[in-house]
């Protein structure tokens, strides 16, 4: 299961609450979300509660980006990746330990899981590049 640092079922959190757990990665958080609004202008944003917490959505008109999950210290951005998006991120510029994790996600009809955790400011460039993939 995904750790997430938001569990209470009365109220998802807010950006201020985000920020302060997120910590370092917290620009990175901010920086993707206003990324994908500046991108696809038609982007939206939704809470869901979820077995392991409070998730964040973004969703493309009706077409599922991925989901973002906050912890302490780091967020893990959660994708489903169809064939077609697959082939395009084997000979892509991600790093190799993603391609792997990709690599050897079990494919679903939704696609592959692929979980990135976004521990650094680094990690940014890499987030963009898989979305831009999902999204391709």
């Amino acid at each position: 299961m995904i750790d997430c640092a938001f569990n209470d079922p009365a109220a998802h959190p807010n950006e201020l609450e985000v920020g302060q757990v997120l910590g370092v990665v917290s620009g990175v958080w901010f920086d993707y979300l206003e990324h994908l609004k500046e991108t696809w202008p038609q982007v939206s944003f939704k809470w869901k509660l979820m077995k392991s917490g409070w998730v964040l959505i973004p969703d493309l008109k009706k077409r599922r980006v991925c989901y973002l999950f906050p912890a302490n210290g780091s967020f893990t951005a959660a994708f489903a990746l169809g064939e077609k998006a697959v082939s395009v991120a084997r000979v892509s510029t991600l790093p190799q330990a993603v391609k792997d994790a990709i690599e050897a996600a079990r494919p679903y009809a939704e696609g592959r899981g692929v979980h990135l955790k976004v521990v650094t400011p680094e990690d940014f460039v890499t987030l963009k590049t898989l979305t831009a993939i999902k999204l391709g």
